[in-house]
């Protein structure tokens, strides 16, 4: 059977190879898998589906952690729902799916707090120097100490927070234009 040009596919009742399904589906950008209960092999080859973007699984059984390590891949993915899945499989996804999620969310902010002032440099004819780009910098610093290592996140360490202040910095200065 030749390869079908699908952007969705739906599957339920089943006992399904996902090795046959990313092949047979590769350029697929929704994936919705129910397994009322099933079974899955070789689950790490949807790692495979390089353009999807939603992916949901239920009652589905026969991969685990080991096999979730593959979806870090998939760069395109925006939403992630796996219900009445193995536990050690739940458990990964709860913790590095929630943790790029979170990553994204906060870069999305830093990148919205340094247009913000992009456009009043622009505004008031560049009046950010050197001075007022540490303050800036540092009111970003006391935002990721106050939100991010105390807050929300509450990730006393800032190796475990979803980001570290090195890489907001990072983002800020990517984003920066003229200070």
């Amino acid at each position: 059977m030749e390869n079908l040009d699908l952007g969705k596919a739906c599957l339920d009742n089943l006992e399904l190879d996902m090795r046959q399904a990313a092949a047979q589906f590769p350029e697929a950008e929704y994936l919705n898998l129910n397994g009322s209960p099933g079974i899955v092999t070789h689950m790490q080859e949807a790692g495979k589906l390089s353009e999807l973007r939603n992916f949901y699984c239920k009652n589905l059984f026969g991969y685990d952690a080991g096999d979730m390590e593959a979806l870090e891949r998939l760069h395109e993915l925006r939403e992630l729902d796996f219900d009445s899945v193995p536990k050690e499989a739940g458990l990964y996804l709860k913790k590095h799916w929630k943790r790029k999620r979170d990553r994204e969310e906060i870069e999305e902010i830093v990148r919205r707090y340094t247009r913000y002032f992009n456009k009043l440099n622009d505004r008031y004819e560049e009046f950010i120097e050197i001075e007022e780009g540490e303050d800036i910098f540092m009111a970003m610093q006391r935002l990721y100490e106050e939100c991010i290592l105390q807050g929300e996140w509450g990730q006393a360490d800032e190796n475990a927070a979803p980001m570290t202040l090195s890489e907001i910095w990072d983002v800020m200065d990517e984003v920066r234009e003229n200070w």
